[in-house]
């Protein structure tokens, strides 16, 4: 997994990382028990699997820094050889990320917690 340290205008370090969510995770928001086709039996049995959320299924960019973490979609292409301060613009770009933990994280919100970011 390619990743980056910079350090940004405000002095603070940051890494960032790319996901590519497996296929196992790119199952999109529509319930699949309401289609018409029908389902085959579940084959992996006491596995989780999460959603990823609209725009986010060829991936993100996570940004983490020890307060925090953000996301970007979609990767951008040449961030793992940009500059710092292309760095910086796109985090500053980036969408603050909550954990399903975080108690302002209400039911319902969409929010995920898939892999990496």
């Amino acid at each position: 997994m390619a990743h980056r340290i910079f350090t940004d205008s405000d002095q603070i370090t940051w890494l960032v990382l790319a996901v590519y969510p497996n296929v196992d995770e790119r199952r999109s928001e529509r319930d699949r028990r309401t289609c018409e086709t029908p389902v085959t039996v579940e084959k992996r049995v006491g596995q989780r699997r999460a959603s990823v959320r609209r725009g986010m299924e060829r991936g993100w960019l996570v940004f983490k820094t020890d307060n925090g973490r953000r996301r970007l979609a979609p990767i951008v292409e040449g961030w793992d050889s940009c500059s710092d301060e292309d760095l910086d613009r796109l985090c500053r770009r980036a969408v603050p990320a909550r954990r399903l933990s975080d108690p302002q994280l209400t039911p319902g919100s969409g929010e995920t917690n898939a892999a990496a970011g």
